[in-house]
């Protein structure tokens, strides 16, 4: 057994990937509203599949920073779940990192650097905000 594994009890780890599976199909059912369903060609304009992975970022970000601030009022296992879980299968820097990848390849740079830029200081002051509403809320 590897030496993580063993630190952690087996429900914690089932916890931690059901809540990784809930926010993986959270993730999946935002993007299919987004794009009605439909997959999007490649020339096609998606701006509302970047619209909708921004607002996930950024509220998955803010989730996070609530659970972060209240992680001390659950116990660790549902902190994991939630937080590693549910926020980690929410968000997804993969295809935010594709997105500006592709804007960069097709030239648009402007787009790339609004984006890239955007979603990370949005995500931070988001998570930020969670904090303190976290705080807040106790």
């Amino acid at each position: 057994m590897s030496h993580w594994a063993a630190m952690l009890p087996l429900p914690t780890l089932f916890a931690v990937a059901l809540g990784g599976a809930a926010g993986s199909l959270a993730r999946w059912g935002v993007l299919e509203i987004a794009t009605g369903g439909q997959d999007p060609s490649p020339d096609a304009t998606m701006s509302g599949v970047y619209l909708a992975l921004f607002a996930i970022n950024v509220l998955g970000s803010l989730l996070l920073g609530v659970l972060l601030a209240q992680r001390d009022l659950m116990r660790h296992g549902q902190f994991l779940a939630m937080g590693a879980g549910f926020t980690g299968g929410l968000t997804t820097f993969s295809d935010f990192a594709v997105d500006v990848a592709e804007m960069l390849d097709g030239g648009r740079v402007v787009d790339a650097a609004t984006n890239g830029i955007g979603t990370a200081f949005c995500a931070l002051v988001a998570a930020g905000l969670g904090y303190r509403l976290g705080v807040i809320s106790r």
